[in-house]
């Protein structure tokens, strides 16, 4: 779990009040976040929404229980961490672009999504120009149990597929790629990401609805991974590719 709202005070060793957590028994300040190594996520404390991302090596606790905490924390941030306006503040509705020139996608499981526009070129830096999209790829050329079938993490799912066939031209490979809108974060959603996409399809431009499958990037058997649909199997070169972020 890269978020994790906290309830407790207890004491111990070794504690760096705005710094990292460099043992078990560090102390916790009541209403306080830990955001692990390599992670980044959203708090929202004392009506202000930031981003924030620890390029760390270990986790690093925030301190939010009173709003001047909060705001030392994010005004002057550990060396190893950034702290940014969230690109879709308000929220805004399904599918409008946020700040950053990505679109919109709502909520789950505690992360804020967005997705591309439609149509992106086949690219490590794509134009996504808003048109129905037409980018197909395979989920993997081999057809093998993999056992990356997270419905939640796609990712995980993603990194996984890629280290299992790191020379295939995969719906996962091309997401894990692309730099866009400034993020390079991207990755193909898993099941219940994807349903983020699929239950509000027509928000998002270029989002085909008319019956197509889009990959998600969980398998459901050795021969067959899941779409948006229903599943394909993991080499058919026609299925396409809408890739998300979260933080």
């Amino acid at each position: 779990m890269e978020k994790i709202k906290l309830s407790i005070f207890a004491y111990g060793p070794a504690f760096l009040f705005v710094g990292l957590l460099t043992q078990a028994t560090s102390v916790f300040a009541l209403n306080s976040y830990q955001v692990n190594a390599s992670a980044s996520t959203t708090i929202t404390e004392h009506t202000v929404s930031k981003v924030v991302t620890n390029n760390c090596s270990k986790a690093v606790f925030v301190p939010t229980k009173t709003a001047p905490e909060w705001t030392s924390f994010y005004t002057n941030p550990p060396a190893c961490v950034t702290v940014a306006d969230p690109p879709c503040p308000g929220p805004p509705s399904i599918g409008a672009a946020c700040t950053d020139g990505a679109l919109y996608a709502g909520t789950y499981n505690g992360y804020t999504y967005q997705t591309t526009p439609g149509n992106c070129s086949n690219s490590a830096t794509p134009t996504c120009i808003g048109a129905t999209d037409t980018l197909t790829k395979v989920w993997a050329s081999t057809l093998a149990t993999t056992s990356i079938n997270s419905w939640s993490d796609g990712l995980a799912n993603s990194n996984a597929i890629i280290a299992l066939y790191p020379a295939d031209d995969s719906a996962a490979k091309y997401c894990r790629s692309m730099t866009y809108a400034g993020h390079s974060d991207w990755f193909l959603p898993a099941g219940a990401e994807m349903i983020l996409l699929q239950s509000n399809g027509s928000s998002f431009s270029g989002y085909d609805t008319s019956g197509v499958h889009y990959w998600a990037s969980d398998e459901t058997s050795s021969t067959n991974a899941r779409s948006n649909l229903s599943s394909r199997g993991k080499n058919v070169t026609t299925v396409r590719v809408r890739c998300v972020r979260k933080y």
